[in-house]
Parts: C-alpha cells; sequence; structure tokens
C-alpha cells in the first residue's frame, strides 16, 4: 500500500472513529430523555438487571463536550455572561510578581493530587510532567523577583528597573540570591538542603527543557531527534508532594523577608 492510501485510510478511520462515538453520545443522550433504553426493557435485561451496571450509567460520565470541534464563532477569550465564571488576566499589574507563581505552583498541587487520586498509569505519567515544570517555573520567577526585591532595597536598582538577566539555570539564579540572604542563613541546615533540592531539578532540568519536550532542541529543521531524558525516574508522589511544600514555605520566607527590606527602605 502507498504512503498516500495508508494517510487516507488512516484518516477515514480516524473521521468514522469520531462519527461513530459521537452517535453513540447522542443515542444514549436520547435513552436518557425518553427512558428508552433497549438494553434495560428486554426481558432477558430484567432478569439479571440486579447483576448488571446500567449502561447510561456507565456512559454518563463521558463528556461529550469533549468530542466537539471547533465551530464558527468560537473565541477563546470572551467576556461572560455570569460573572460567577470569570477570570481576569492582569486585573492589577502590581499584583502580577505575587499571582503569577502562586498560580503555577498551585496548578502543581492540583496536579499531584490527580495523580494521587486516579488507578491509571498513563494518566499518572501524564500529568507528572506539567506538575514538575509548574514547581520548577514557580521556583525561578520567585527567586528572580526575590533577588529583584533584595536590589531595590539596597538601592543597587530602581523600581523602575528589572534587576535580574534571562537565564533559566536554577542553580545560577540561587547562586545570585544567596548573597542577599540574612546574615548567617547560608550556614543552616534548611538552606544548605534547599540548595540540594535545587541542584537535583538542575541536574535534570538546567534550561526549563526537559519537562516541556520529549527531545533536546533542535539547532536546525533536519536534527535527529534525541531524548532528553535517557533513564526512568521513579517517583514517590506522597514524598515529591511534600518534599515542594516545604521548598515552597522556605523560600516563600525569603521572599516575604526581600519584600519586607523593600519596604523598610522604601
Amino acid at each position: 500500500m502507498s504512503k498516500r492510501k495508508k494517510i487516507i485510510k488512516s484518516h477515514r478511520y480516524y473521521n468514522n472513529k469520531v462519527i461513530n462515538i459521537v452517535r453513540l453520545l447522542d443515542i444514549l443522550k436520547q435513552c436518557r430523555s425518553i427512558n428508552c433504553c433497549p438494553l434495560r426493557n428486554t426481558a432477558h435485561s430484567f432478569s439479571i438487571q440486579s447483576n448488571m451496571k446500567d449502561p447510561i450509567e456507565i456512559f454518563g460520565t463521558i463528556d461529550s463536550s469533549e468530542y466537539d470541534i471547533p465551530q464558527k464563532g468560537d473565541k477563546l477569550f470572551k467576556m461572560p455572561s455570569n460573572y460567577c465564571e470569570l477570570s481576569v488576566v492582569n486585573r492589577n499589574n502590581e499584583l502580577n510578581d505575587f499571582l503569577i507563581p502562586k498560580g503555577y505552583y498551585e496548578t502543581a498541587i492540583d496536579g499531584l493530587k490527580k495523580i494521587r487520586e486516579t488507578q491509571n498509569n498513563s494518566v499518572k505519567d501524564s500529568l507528572i510532567y506539567p506538575v514538575l515544570y509548574n514547581f520548577r517555573h514557580y521556583l525561578e520567577i520567585t527567586m528572580k523577583d526575590t533577588i529583584r526585591n533584595f536590589k531595590i532595597s539596597k538601592k543597587e536598582i530602581s523600581p523602575e528597573q528589572v534587576g535580574y538577566i534571562g537565564g533559566h539555570s536554577l542553580l545560577d539564579i540561587w547562586k545570585k540570591l544567596k548573597p542577599y540572604l540574612p546574615l548567617n542563613e547560608e550556614q543552616t541546615d534548611e538552606c544548605k538542603t534547599f540548595e540540594e533540592l535545587i541542584n537535583e531539578i538542575n541536574e535534570i532540568d538546567n534550561q526549563s527543557f526537559s519537562f516541556r519536550y520529549s527531545y533536546k532542541r533542535p539547532n536546525e529543521e533536519n536534527d535527529v531527534r534525541e531524548s532528553i531524558l535517557n533513564n526512568c525516574i521513579d517517583i514517590d508522589v506522597e514524598n515529591l508532594e511534600r518534599v515542594i511544600k516545604r521548598m515552597h514555605f522556605y523560600l516563600e520566607r525569603i521572599s516575604n523577608y526581600a519584600s519586607i527590606q523593600r519596604e523598610e527602605e522604601n
């Protein structure tokens, strides 16, 4: 079979599969509305009714919107008619430095909750990537903002200046933050452990890439795909959540201290 024929056959199979699923969902909706499911009305089904699950109960958990396709007039960003459904991007520019990292951290924690609730290994192994990425990004932007606040408090930069340069290495960012820590803080066990944990993440993902793609960043379009991670990494999710929360608490303590110093000096 030619490559073109294979593509056409695959395309037809995909379309038929989606159409059949949508048709099935339509039938189940009709059964629910008129109470006429044939599997419930036969004598045979009645005789074993107590031993079998209602098919509508089984399929009723399917969200039919998952099988919708984009419709003319669809918009991603639309004013809500019900303000209970409202979420605002850039509601208050002054709060963004707080809201953005908070969102990444909370999303990581919510992802961990979903992982622990499911028994599906595919779901577990899928969700772990955004969990790790979101927490890693929380660490990156929080440390950068903390550096900025320390620099403003020491008059090294003005509030209008950024205060740090680009770059995604957590270890490099941490090393720039450490000199601003309170007196003797670097010698505490908590600080040393935090640095070890930062380094642990950095060894796996030193440029904020490993949890977003399965292959290394290409230099040219025709580069050969090369896996970022060559080995499996077994993760105890309960332990991961516990340590993430400890790192969050420690970094927030430093971040809050930097904010207080900035307010006192200005």
